[in-house]
């Protein structure tokens, strides 16, 4: 889990005195990949969970969710980063950079001195 982040009933994710107002479908996808930050999500997980918990027509508007959720959650120091050999997703906290590496995969490593 993420230290000092805050996630409200009204769907405002805060973190560090900055905050967040997602839709229903990207709360969806952020609280599932909070559940499981640890590990790498595929895309058809996600999709399934989401359309499992809401009466949604499943439908092909899931990158667009994906890509305002990374937009909105990007200011409080998180990030989403895409496995393109895998169709996987994985959320990470801040004080994490990912570099994209040319085949697809990633290299993160912890930033140092950075304020908790």
């Amino acid at each position: 889990m993420i230290p000092e982040l805050v996630i409200g009933s009204d769907r405002v994710v805060q973190l560090r005195g900055r905050s967040a107002h997602l839709s229903r479908i990207e709360f969806e996808i952020f609280t599932y990949l909070l559940s499981r930050q640890k590990r790498i999500c595929t895309a058809e997980s996600i999709i399934a969970w989401v359309y499992q918990l809401r009466d949604l027509p499943k439908s092909d508007t899931f990158p667009v969710h994906l890509f305002r959720l990374r937009r909105r959650i990007a200011p409080l120091g998180l990030a989403i980063h895409y496995l393109v050999e895998e169709n996987s997703y994985r959320l990470y906290g801040p004080g994490v950079t990912v570099k994209p590496l040319a085949s697809g995969y990633s290299s993160v490593s912890h930033l140092e001195g950075v304020a908790a």
